[in-house]
């Protein structure tokens, strides 16, 4: 659902969720820590690798050394 004003889109439902909610992710080089990319959200960034979540999560949280192939890390 988008949110409209005079018929123009201002955000979408889930922008608004993951603005709210959401903590920006960093996709990282296993070898070098160099960061890839920034996501939104650790579920952003899984939907967006086809991936799990809770496992991005628990690496950026230090219950695990990589998910995918990436370290990861909250900015």
């Amino acid at each position: 659902m988008i949110l409209r004003q005079n018929n123009i889109p201002i955000k979408s439902m889930q922008q608004i969720s993951l603005e709210k909610t959401g903590k920006p992710v960093a996709q990282c080089d296993k070898e070098t820590g160099e960061i890839i990319k920034i996501y939104p959200s650790a579920k952003q960034a899984g939907r967006e690798i086809n991936g799990k979540y809770t496992h991005i999560s628990e690496v950026a949280n230090g219950k695990r050394k990589s998910a995918y192939g990436f370290s990861w890390k909250f900015v």
